[in-house]
């Protein structure tokens, strides 16, 4: 992650936490799609890019990484076990150290997209699991987010958003093989938000998670 992003993240991670609270629904369709993919994945699980630890606590990440000192002071008031400031283009573990790996949306964030790959491959253990999760550019809600950043939203400013074919390519240029798809928030950003489960009809979904394995 570049300086200028995690800076802005140091300033406004009680904003970016808030949207949790604000979005229960969503929230709760991320997080169980993100359980689904990550549930039997061998341990330790490390999330590149943590953030204020909201998923990571409820589902029982081991291990939590992030630029921003902001964000892992919150993260660490949730009770993640081992937290460090670090950047995913740098992972601060050894080779094969790590049995999954989990990148919720920060691969949108980040400097270099392919690099933040290549070091999860790296410290990943043979057949570890990559979890990556995105929103997606040609969805209703990438375009939302794009366009709120064009208006000067301090952190959708910084995004840069993937398709899911880019997405696609990245993870198989790392060296995985893909495994499983699936996404939710099939409705607006404009719409009632509403609980959805994860399907794997990925026509339209607003968020997407990709399960791969260390090839």
């Amino acid at each position: 992650m570049q300086a200028k992003t995690y800076k802005v993240f140091d300033e406004y991670f009680e904003r970016y936490d808030l949207w949790f609270r604000k979005n229960k629904a969503i929230a709760e369709s991320e997080y169980i799609l993100i359980r689904s993919m990550i549930r039997g994945s061998p341990r330790p699980w490390l999330e590149i890019g943590v953030g204020t630890g909201y998923y990571a606590s409820l589902l029982g990440v081991d291990i939590g990484i992030d630029p921003s000192v902001g964000m892992i002071g919150k993260a660490r008031s949730r009770g993640i076990p081992l937290l460090a400031v670090s950047r995913g283009e740098d992972l601060p573990f050894r080779e094969e150290s790590i049995g999954t790996v989990l990148i919720i949306v920060t691969i949108c964030f980040v400097d270099d997209p392919s690099r933040v790959l290549d070091e999860s491959n790296r410290v990943l253990k043979p057949n570890g699991v990559l979890v990556l999760c995105v929103v997606p550019r040609d969805s209703a809600w990438g375009e939302e987010y794009i366009r709120k950043g064009l208006r000067g939203h301090p952190l959708y400013r910084l995004a840069r958003f993937y398709t899911r074919r880019e997405i696609m390519d990245m993870i198989d240029h790392a060296g995985f093989r893909i495994v499983d798809v699936a996404g939710v928030l099939s409705f607006s950003p404009r719409d009632t938000h509403r609980f959805e489960h994860p399907s794997r009809n990925l026509d339209g979904k607003g968020f997407i998670c990709f399960k791969a394995k260390k090839a």
